[in-house]
């Protein structure tokens, strides 16, 4: 039996008002939390890149160096930290720095990039210790991560390296970061083969001088007080040039 015109109408209008009805129902139920105005949206190959990758991962490690060896940086030592890290992002992006510019100026408010910088610290502010660390996170944290530090002495050298090691040694039954011990030699340095990118990386401390003490002048460095001072008390004795090495005698 056919359904009469009017009745197809009526029933077309009641169905009609019963999904806008639950359209309506379903816009009330929803809520917004934030919402977020977007310039640019990263593309896929930017937020993906090796560089990123490698960051991040330098990040996690930081993190667990923190939770797990009770490490604590102070504040000229977070200085140095970052500064290095800035100096290492040249190196970390490679090709893909140019299209992440933007990314890491939001991140760590920057206007230029070197990969190379020369950092002049406080005596007793923890440079040597926030150096051990810096280090330590680079050879678990990054491919290929070698690192090569020069002390003034032989003394100094082996005691940087035990500090490095110290560090490491956090790591080690990391499932993330944890690395196998390949080579070592207490005096100079330890090769250790990293997991997060299974390669051999390698850290070396090596002492400045031949044989001998090593010691630098730096009173071309100093204000003119300080260097007037210096003068006085050194009165007598061979003054050296600016940033010279000179070795003792033996005997």
């Amino acid at each position: 039996m056919p359904v009469p015109l009017l009745w197809s109408a009526r029933l077309g209008r009641e169905l009609l008002a019963k999904e806008d009805a639950k359209v309506e129902r379903a816009k009330r139920r929803a809520k917004v939390h934030r919402c977020y105005q977007y310039d640019r949206l990263e593309s896929y190959q930017e937020y993906t890149s090796s560089g990123r990758r490698r960051l991040e991962s330098l990040e996690a490690a930081m993190r667990y160096l923190f939770a797990k060896g009770g490490v604590k940086l102070g504040y000229m030592q977070k200085r140095l930290v970052d500064v290095v890290i800035i100096a290492m992002l040249h190196k970390m992006f490679g090709a893909d720095l140019v299209s992440n510019l933007k990314y890491l100026h939001k991140k760590y408010l920057i206007d230029e990039l070197n990969d190379t910088v020369a950092i002049i610290f406080p005596r007793r502010s923890g440079k040597t210790e926030g150096s051990a660390i810096m280090i330590a996170l680079i050879a678990v944290s990054q491919p290929h991560g070698n690192c090569i530090m020069y002390n003034l002495t032989a003394t100094q050298a082996k005691e940087f390296l035990a500090s490095v090691i110290k560090h490491l040694d956090v790591f080690k039954d990391s499932e993330e970061f944890g690395w196998t011990e390949v080579k070592r030699d207490v005096r100079q340095l330890i090769e250790i083969r990293a997991r997060k990118y299974d390669t051999c990386n390698s850290v070396k401390s090596y002492p400045s001088a031949l044989k001998g003490d090593a010691k630098i002048d730096w009173s071309d460095c100093e204000g003119p007080c300080r260097r007037r001072q210096r003068q006085r008390n050194c009165r007598g004795t061979k003054r050296l040039t600016a940033a010279t090495l000179t070795h003792s005698p033996t005997t």
